[in-house]
Order: C-alpha cells, then structure tokens, then sequence
C-alpha cells in the first residue's frame, strides 16, 4: 500500500498544474487509470462487482423513497383516506406494526 501511495504522489508532484487532469481517466471505478484498485488485494473483477453491489443497494433504495413518497402523497392529499386515519388513530398503528408481525 505505501508503494501504491507513493507512485501516485509521485506522479502528481511530476506534472504541472495543467497537466493534472489529463494524466488520470475520471472512471473511480477502473481505479483512476493506472492507480491500483480501490483497495489493495482487490482485483478488478471484485472492484466491477462491489460497484454493481453498490448501485443495486441504491437502486432498491431510491425505489422504496419514491413509493414511500407517493403513498404518503395520496394518505395526506385524499380526503377520505385522510379522514379515515384521522378518525381511527389505532388503523395507523396496526399498519405500522403489521410488516413486522407478518412474515
């Protein structure tokens, strides 16, 4: 690892200001060109399937915001369904403890 760091530091005392961002490819997930992978003793492949990993874990998170989003939207802006809350508090409870009794 000092080895790696140090080629890169190296590198960047080498060039010029100018020449700063045209020695290096902006892709972080190809490890920046000839830097070595993110971390040490991870090969390419193990980098392209933890980046993969990282943008499924994201994905399922923005599509859970997104339906949380629009069902709040319809529970706030729907009359009835806001009333129907609003008139019996322990519906809210049920719903909110129901995904963790069921399996």
């Amino acid at each position: 690892m000092k080895g790696s760091c140090f080629v890169l530091l190296q590198k960047v005392a080498d060039m010029g200001v100018g020449d700063f961002q045209a020695g290096f490819d902006d892709d972080i997930e190809k490890g920046f060109g000839q830097t070595p992978a993110l971390y040490p003793g991870i090969g390419a492949d193990e980098n392209t399937l933890r980046w993969g990993f990282i943008r499924k874990v994201y994905g399922i998170l923005s599509v859970q915001f997104v339906l949380t989003t629009v069902v709040a939207g319809f529970v706030v802006l729907s009359t009835p369904v806001s009333q129907f809350f609003q008139a019996n508090p322990i519906s809210v409870i049920v719903l909110a403890f129901l995904p963790l009794i069921c399996k």
